[in-house]
């Protein structure tokens, strides 16, 4: 499996973490990376998502909110000068476990930007945006890499 057949938004057991950064360097995408290990709600996810993300490269302020989240993200990706975007969420299970509907509304938010910035033109051109959900459980599967 390679990270270029893979949908939008893709789970993953954390063990993976190494192999899709491998995947990732060796496709040259640009990695954002979002530590949810201490992110239980919207509050949370967008104060870590303002901690980890550059948000000074894109000249933006921190998201309130979900239509700010989206509007961000947007800035985020234009500042990355990149055709390719990951984001790499980890831990992501603390927020599965502690508040689900938040966990689905980020992923919407992060979905839809993903769906538009493939279609229209983002800074030089359309950007393939991937959201890469990285949990600890039985439900994330391993990403077996090609051999």
């Amino acid at each position: 499996m390679t990270i270029e057949g893979l949908p939008t938004t893709s789970a993953f057991h954390i063990d993976s973490l190494a192999d899709l950064e491998q995947q990732f360097e060796a496709r040259g995408v640009a990695v954002l990376r979002l530590d949810g290990s201490e992110v239980a709600d919207r509050a949370s996810m967008l104060r870590r998502f303002a901690i980890d993300v550059d948000l000074d490269q894109a000249e933006v302020s921190p998201p309130q909110s979900w239509n700010a989240l989206n509007d961000v993200m947007w800035s985020v990706l234009a500042a990355q000068h990149n055709s390719w975007v990951a984001l790499v969420w980890t831990h992501v299970e603390v927020i599965m476990q502690q508040s689900l509907n938040d966990l689905l509304t980020t992923i919407a938010v992060f979905t839809a930007v993903a769906d538009s910035a493939q279609s229209k033109s983002v800074g030089a051109g359309p950007i393939k945006f991937q959201l890469f959900l990285l949990g600890d459980g039985t439900m994330f599967p391993p990403f077996v890499p090609p051999v």
